[in-house]
């Protein structure tokens, strides 16, 4: 899921990207310290709260404070008043299409829908999820990018 998708993209950030780089990574709770040290010393840990919401208030609050000069959501969503470059990562829209397996439907939904309209990039991981992104919020084809999981 979200968290192997992220974790393999950031290794490979980490092992191909040398420069002098920072990278935050923002969690409502703290990584595990093996796994931010297969990350390398580029890469902190910010833990921003409350835990419920945090992507509604805390990480605006946090990058009105400490701005960053790009913004990837790896988990379907991105910081409500957010004006910086952002990139959104979609898995799928299963929400969309089997709503009866769904809890907070209307949450997910609507976070979804501000992050695709949001986001400077869109990055969907299979050919159907690009399709179903068109499908049901009318984006450009064009403006989605397909990067499969397997790096």
């Amino acid at each position: 899921g979200n968290y192997y998708l992220a974790l393999n993209i950031l290794k490979k950030l980490n092992k191909y990207n040398k420069s002098a780089n920072d990278y935050q990574l923002y969690t409502f709770a703290p990584i595990e310290k093996p796994v931010m040290k297969q990350l390398g010393v580029n890469f902190s840990n910010v833990v921003v709260g409350p835990k419920r919401f945090w992507m509604m208030i805390g990480m605006p609050l946090e990058l009105l404070r400490n701005p960053v000069d790009l913004f990837i959501g790896f988990n379907q969503c991105l910081p409500l008043f957010f004006k910086g470059k952002t990139i959104v990562f979609i898995l799928d829209l299963a929400f969309k299409i089997y709503p009866q397996f769904f809890v907070n439907i209307n949450k997910i939904s609507l976070m979804t829908k501000l992050a695709i309209k949001k986001a400077n990039k869109v990055v969907a991981i299979s050919e159907s999820t690009k399709k179903d992104i068109v499908k049901y919020y009318n984006l450009n084809k064009k403006s989605i990018m397909v990067v499969y999981p397997g790096i």
